[in-house]
């Protein structure tokens, strides 16, 4: 069921039991219509996380990783981290490993400043809220395909990750 679809539902329930004739809620009629309430609740937010996300969002992020394409790397002094979208209360959402080897850097920062806007447009327009937890830049490495960090004699090629933690991995 769409989330339009789950608002008008509720929204019909509660003009139903509005026109009813008045009675004193009772325990039990207080905690059925807390767990109606809860219910829809539950059921837009899970259809916002099943992607029912706006087109635009969903267009923003698929051109940020078009332009990151495989971050391929030589060595660690290749890979960047970009923050990706906007908290209500302020900061990124996440954070994406990218390789300055084969991307276009103003073209990416571009992008990204695009989702910015657009995700605190959304937010504005929502009345959206966050957790507001900080999210730190973890950094990012050059990874042999087995995920390892990428030895720099090596002729073997590499992707760019995010570091676990702020952490270098061990080898």
């Amino acid at each position: 069921m769409s989330t339009r679809r789950r608002i008008d539902a509720a929204v019909s329930f509660a003009r139903r039991r509005a026109d009813a004739k008045p009675r004193r809620a009772g325990p039990r009629g207080r905690v059925t219509g807390l767990l109606l309430l809860m219910l829809a609740f539950t059921g837009i937010l899970s259809a916002h996380a099943a992607g029912n996300a706006p087109a635009g969002e969903k267009e923003s992020i698929k051109a940020i990783t078009a332009l990151i394409g495989d971050a391929a790397c030589d060595s660690d002094s290749q890979c960047k981290t970009l923050a990706v979208g906007a908290k209500a209360c302020g900061g990124p959402e996440y954070y994406l490993a990218w390789s300055t080897k084969r991307t276009d850097a103003a073209a990416l920062r571009e992008a990204a400043k695009n989702d910015v806007t657009f995700t605190r447009n959304m937010a504005a327009n929502r009345g959206g809220a966050s957790n507001c937890v900080f999210v730190s830049d973890p950094g990012a490495y050059c990874a042999a395909a087995n995920g390892t960090h990428l030895d720099p004699a090596s002729k073997e090629a590499g992707t760019c990750r995010l570091r676990t933690a702020g952490r270098v991995p061990v080898d």
